[in-house]
């Protein structure tokens, strides 16, 4: 073993009835670290991990590491299992192995069956009345979806049904027990019976919400038993400390136990030394441009939307609901009106004021209608609406008038992008804050792609062909939050291969520099591999490597392959291989394939 990993195992005792929290930095071998833990407590063990990646390198660790007690390699499931290769009693029922390696996700599946729609309307009626609607309001208005739109009624409850199960998390072991799949509490009580006594929580950052309750469940099982268990959490990554499920978590495992400093994991060549810089960028003109003019195409949305007869008439009775006895006001009713005007400041004073604004501020800007022309006379004085205020209004306008009705599904969808593109978030329960257009353009802005190809120029001014670099993006590409993001076609002007952003779009800028095509780069999402088309040779290594056919077409500029997705893990290897060898100087991909733990990153220095 590694001297800073027999250092840790020297400084904790993982004695019955232990807690240890330890943190080590990735490439630290914590796998190794988790496996000497458990043999040293002596007792069956069950290792839970977040994916099944992680769980099959666990399993190949074990068979690797450990011997049985004749010193032979334990290869037979009764030493090691992943729970799907577990053996089975007379009854068929599974008998845990000495090493049971298992995903969260099996012991913490929720029965779909538990009466959740109740609590799920429950939840969706405080959310309207977070949004300004009084209760009786936002009573009605559900009953008025479920009867004219029973598609987006059942879709709100099934979202919403989903996160309070996601909340049981602030439940206790027995209420958490009666809503745990049969499935789930089967698995459960097998661990019990077979004796499991060290749990070994892998990645136990993850231990934040629901997941951390089940392992509640499962330690107070144990105990119920006189099993003393001996819990290991393993992580490279604390959460938070604004991290609102951050107490659950140190309930379970409380404060570091142990901590593998990174220096000395990089003075065990195990880990490179690095240094973090940034590069800052603008936005592009075309992208400042747009910033620029978006107060002006909100105003032309408005006016096409709000001003339109439906609009108008939505804005009046916002200002002038209908009220139970009273006719519909006229020019000549002015009692009946200032009764409504009345009933709608009262019942939300910020929408009235708003609506009234604009029916003022737009007065010769629509065919004036009987109500109108007795309404506006009577409002306050005119006066400019904000951007947030127009947002809100438009928003109260889709909830109300557009989502109620199937057929105007599609404007429904409109006003949604178009709300997003301000940052606002609509949903079947109102407005939401979300990301402002200028956050999401700078987030997803181009100059971010030419930087990397400046950076990767800097790079290989010092280090020439020594350079191995990784370009890690948030996702293969991004979706919109407006269509202003959408505005880029790639180098070769080719409109069927523009991307919003991403590692799709980042590839592409870099194959438009001549210098950084000679990295011969690839790049490898879950979805997708692509390389520089004038290496078919690259491609015919990677067949090889991986035995995968790997059907491409050379559209001139990038040959790409298609079907990739089942044999990505391979692929991974391959082309951390081709990067050993120098083959392949360059690689982009997503965080989500190259930032996993475990032996598929193709990180080597």
């Amino acid at each position: 073993m590694r001297g800073y990993q027999v250092d840790m195992l020297r400084a904790v005792d993982p004695v019955d009835g232990a807690r240890l929290h330890l943190v080590a930095p990735p490439g630290s071998g914590k796998t190794l670290i988790g496996l000497a833990l458990a043999r040293a407590n002596g007792r069956r063990a069950l290792v839970l991990t977040p994916t099944t990646l992680i769980r099959q390198q666990w399993c190949e660790h074990a068979r690797g590491h450990l011997r049985d007690v004749n010193g032979r390699p334990p290869r037979v499931r009764d030493h090691v299992s992943d729970g799907e290769d577990a053996s089975q009693d007379d009854y068929g029922s599974t008998v845990p192995a000495d090493l049971t390696v298992l995903t969260y996700q099996s012991l913490a599946v929720v029965d779909t069956a538990a009466p959740w729609r109740a609590a799920a309307r429950e939840r969706w009626l405080e959310e309207l009345a977070d949004s300004g609607q009084a209760p009786g309001g936002a009573e009605a208005w559900l009953e008025d979806l479920a009867a004219k739109n029973p598609a987006a009624y059942r879709s709100g409850i099934s979202r919403r049904a989903s996160a309070v199960r996601a909340s049981l998390a602030s439940l206790d072991a027995d209420h958490l027990a009666s809503l745990l799949h049969p499935t789930a509490r089967a698995r459960i009580d097998a661990l019990v019976k077979a004796g499991v006594a060290t749990v070994v929580v892998d990645e136990c950052h993850h231990l934040r919400a629901h997941w951390a309750a089940v392992i509640h469940y499962l330690l107070a099982r144990l105990d119920s038993v006189g099993a003393r268990p001996t819990l290991i959490g393993l992580t490279a990554t604390l959460p938070s400390v604004e991290d609102r499920s951050r107490s659950r978590y140190q309930a379970l495992l409380g404060e570091v136990d142990y901590e593998i400093p990174v220096p000395a994991v990089v003075r065990a060549g195990c880990l490179a030394p690095s240094r973090s810089l940034v590069r800052f960028t603008l936005p592009d003109q075309q992208e400042r441009a747009f910033l620029a003019d978006a107060g002006a195409e909100l105003d032309h949305r408005l006016d096409e939307l709000l001003l339109a007869p439906d609009g108008v008439d939505f804005l009046v009775h916002t200002v002038a609901p209908p009220v139970d006895d009273l006719p519909e006001p006229t020019a000549t009713d002015d009692d009946a009106l200032t009764v409504r005007l009345v009933a709608g400041f009262d019942a939300d004073p910020q929408a009235a004021i708003a609506a009234g604004a604009l029916l003022r501020d737009r007065l010769g800007e629509y065919v004036p209608t009987e109500q109108t022309t007795a309404l506006v006379p009577l409002l306050p004085a005119t006066r400019v609406l904000d951007v947030v205020e127009n947002l809100e209004l438009l928003g109260r306008y889709a909830l109300t008038r557009l989502l109620p009705v199937p057929g105007r599904r599609r404007q429904w969808q409109d006003v949604k992008e178009l709300l997003a593109g301000y940052g606002y978030r609509l949903t079947d329960s109102g407005l939401r804050p979300g990301r402002s257009p200028q956050d999401a353009i700078c987030a997803a802005s181009r100059a971010k792609d030419v930087a990397v190809v400046d950076i990767l120029h800097a790079e290989h001014a010092c280090l020439g062909d020594r350079l191995r670099a990784v370009v890690v993006t948030d996702a293969a590409e991004r979706s919109a939050a407006h269509r202003a993001l959408d505005v880029l076609g790639p180098p070769t002007g080719s409109e069927e291969r523009a991307s919003r952003g991403g590692a799709l779009r980042c590839y592409m800028t870099i194959l438009a520099d001549a210098l950084v095509r000679e990295l011969h780069p690839v790049l490898l999402t879950g979805r997708h591999l692509q390389l520089a088309s004038a290496d078919h040779e690259l491609l015919d290594r990677l067949r090889a490597d991986t035995g995968l056919e790997l059907p491409a077409i050379d559209d001139g500029w990038t040959l790409r392959v298609q079907g990739v997705g089942a044999g990505t893990a391979r692929l991974v290897r391959a082309v951390s291989t081709l990067m050993d060898r120098g083959a392949v100087q360059l690689v982009v991909g997503t965080r989500g394939l190259l930032g996993r733990g475990g032996t598929a990153r193709p990180l080597t220095p």
